[in-house]
């Protein structure tokens, strides 16, 4: 028989992936709102990885470039991978 959860079951149960998604959501708009978002050359100073010539010294870049996205669409197919995969890895 297929367990049918309500939509509150569904966060509680997922509870982590829909933090990260609000995370996700909210840095995408800090950054329309600071006028980087579509910007590859502005999002470097935010976190974002460098095509060549990172150093040990960018060692936090590896912790904030997954948080960052150029565009709406990458947010938004972003999203709903992490929202499959999270489902699966939480249930």
């Amino acid at each position: 028989m297929i367990k049918v959860m309500t939509m509150k079951q569904m966060m509680v149960a997922r509870r982590g992936t829909f933090v990260l998604v609000i995370v996700l959501v909210a840095v995408f708009i800090l950054e329309a709102a600071l006028g980087v978002a579509g910007n590859e050359g502005a999002l470097v100073p935010l976190g974002a990885l460098r095509t060549r010539g990172w150093s040990v010294a960018d060692w936090w870049r590896i912790l904030t470039f997954s948080f960052l996205h150029l565009t709406w669409w990458h947010l938004a197919t972003n999203t709903v991978g992490l929202l499959w995969l999270g489902g699966i890895v939480e249930t």
